[in-house]
């Protein structure tokens, strides 16, 4: 998501429309055309989002239907992203949709049609196709290898009980997982700790931390 981000940060540098990546909130106007500030129904969180009406930007967020919007999409995310979400953004009036899934390197993309629907989406696959070309702004091309070769494994994260799928580069894949085998470390030596405050000889509790620093080192 970090690497599509900075592909469209820079075709809109200096533009009119302006990408944000998540934690974003975009408050979707009902079937009148307004938001429901109060209730905050069709309120939803999108991975990316491009807006061209900054007048609609406050403190909470976007308040319409931005021009694009990008969903990233996890095994437990999937039926959501192409479905619920998807629905959702067609009603609001976004014009376009685009459903990136790392695991088969594919996007699919949706364009709003005037009678107001999305129809069949254009499939874009990383081997078969080189580039994905933007309905909306025609000249938004991005190649494909530029959004997919460089991202790693997808990383489940939480942050103050909201759990987000982040797509990370290999290098920052590897350090995650090197940080998270030291973290299951940490946690095993915790253990040991409370075991011998339970009554545990404590030399075990120094044998064990011996073993466990080594590992780490």
């Amino acid at each position: 998501m970090g690497n599509l981000y900075v592909q469209l940060h820079s075709f809109f540098h200096g533009k009119q429309c302006t990408p944000f990546m998540a934690p974003f909130t975009v408050r979707l106007p009902l079937e009148d055309g307004q938001t429901d500030e109060k209730k905050n129904r069709n309120v939803v969180e999108s991975d990316l989002a491009v807006v061209c009406d900054k007048t609609k930007l406050d403190k909470n967020g976007y308040s319409g239907a931005p021009t694009l919007i990008v969903e990233i999409v996890s095994k437990s995310s999937a039926k959501r992203d192409n479905l619920l979400k998807r629905n959702k953004y067609e009603k609001a009036g976004v014009s376009e949709y685009w459903i990136v899934t790392p695991e088969t390197e594919s996007i699919m993309s949706y364009g709003l049609h005037e009678q107001g629907n999305y129809g069949e989406p254009d499939m874009y696959i990383l081997g078969e196709d080189e580039e994905i070309k933007s309905k909306v702004f025609t000249d938004l091309v991005i190649k494909l290898k530029d959004i997919f070769e460089v991202w790693g494994g997808p990383v489940i994260i939480t942050n103050n009980g909201r759990t987000q799928l982040v797509i990370i580069s290999e290098a920052q894949f590897e350090e995650y997982e090197n940080l998270k085998a030291r973290l299951d470390l940490y946690e095993k030596l915790a253990e040991a700790e409370a075991e011998a405050n339970a009554g545990f000889e404590g030399h075990r509790l120094a044998d064990v931390a011996k073993e466990l620093m080594a590992d780490l080192d």
